[in-house]
């Protein structure tokens, strides 16, 4: 039987621990990402179990989306995270994510994202080679999604995000 939300006390107190407080979606910079190069996403459900999938001999960009996964919709997904390898590789900072909370020093909303979303979460990665095309995707792709988990933002557009939330 399915549950009734709005019976629920519970409920509002509830939807309000998945609330996110940075969410910006704005095909304005959707449309100003360059496009530098074609990448080949690779799309694994976060888990331990699927560590084995990650190669451990390629480096590029990778990103965290949560994905609903019902009703057979097709893009029903947030993208929550862009991130890069250019000094270790996709395994090793995936194993990284598995231990955040053994961190000396966890980020905090990190592990919130991965606790909160962990059965939905999808660790997406496209490998490339070179190290300074890695670092600029990885700026372009910030700049262009705004994602709600990243911290830290490219010069072009870091005075926007601060002014939009006072960091």
């Amino acid at each position: 039987m399915p549950i009734d939300l709005a019976a629920r006390k519970t409920s509002i107190n509830t939807l309000r621990d998945y609330r996110l407080q940075r969410f910006i979606l704005s095909p304005d910079h959707w449309q100003n990402y360059p496009n530098r190069i074609d990448l080949t996403w690779h799309k694994i459900q976060f888990s331990p179990a699927n560590l084995h999938l990650i190669p451990n001999d390629t480096k590029g960009i990778y990103s965290f989306v949560a994905s609903a996964s019902i009703a057979q919709h097709p893009d029903c997904s947030y993208l929550f995270y862009i991130g890069k390898t250019v000094s270790q590789t996709f395994k090793i900072r995936y194993k990284q994510y598995l231990n955040e909370e053994n961190n000396d020093k966890p980020r905090y909303h990190i592990l919130d994202m991965l606790k909160k979303w962990e059965n939905h979460l999808w660790f997406c990665y496209a490998p490339i080679d070179d190290d300074a095309l890695i670092s600029q995707l990885e700026d372009d792709l910030i700049a262009a999604f705004l994602p709600p988990m990243n911290r830290t933002f490219p010069a072009s557009i870091s005075n926007i995000i601060s002014g939009i939330f006072n960091v």
